[in-house]
């Protein structure tokens, strides 16, 4: 199987940088991508690079700019099906569609409800790594996909877009929804929180 995908990321906005660099490593820890330079997008600070994969599965790309000390990773997985992302509890990518509103027709990157439900099963890893299990936190599963879908919106806006203030908003609403379902529990959800900000800086 063999396919390519293309990957954006919004640069602070910051237009005409030629050091956007893009390495993406397979997830056994091999680079697939070395270091390459990114294009952007007409002038609208968002840059981009078409990264042709061989095997499907799970990638990492991280994603740097020298000139402004920039860096961030996406997660990427490549030639899975929609059947392959099937959420282990009952959210599913209806449920994310309805609380995100007009957001949901923004994601770009694949099909859409297989993004929604690969978010949906990033969030049950990551309530399972603080509760060890699944099961009763629905809420904060709920939530906590609403702002990581919200966040891959961010990242895939188009230079047309006038919206990043209110989908940030949004984002940092469900963000404290998911936080305070944590609480109902007596969980801690700093460590999900931390980790979410490292990833999706």
């Amino acid at each position: 199987m063999m396919g390519t995908h293309r990957i954006y990321q919004f640069v602070r906005g910051e237009t005409g940088l030629t050091d956007v660099k893009i390495s993406i490593y397979d997830e056994d820890g091999n680079k697939d991508v070395d270091s390459q330079t990114m294009t952007e997008l007409g002038s609208t600070g968002i840059y981009y690079y078409d990264f042709t994969w061989t095997d499907a599965g799970n990638y990492i790309a991280f994603i740097e700019c020298a000139t402004l000390g920039y860096a961030t990773t996406k997660d990427l997985k490549m030639g899975v099906s929609v059947a392959d992302y099937t959420p282990s509890t009952t959210v599913t990518y209806l449920d994310i569609k309805y609380d995100i509103g007009e957001a949901y027709n923004q994601i770009t990157g694949g099909t859409t409800s297989a993004i929604i439900n690969q978010l949906i099963g990033r969030a049950e890893t990551d309530v399972k790594d603080v509760t060890g299990t699944t099961a009763g936190y629905t809420q904060a599963i709920r939530y906590l996909t609403d702002a990581y879908a919200l966040n891959h919106c961010l990242s895939s806006l188009g230079p047309e877009s006038d919206t990043e203030t209110k989908l940030i908003n949004s984002r940092n609403h469900f963000m404290d929804l998911a936080k305070t379902a944590f609480k109902r529990k007596g969980k801690d959800f700093d460590n999900v929180k931390s980790a979410w900000v490292q990833v999706n800086a």
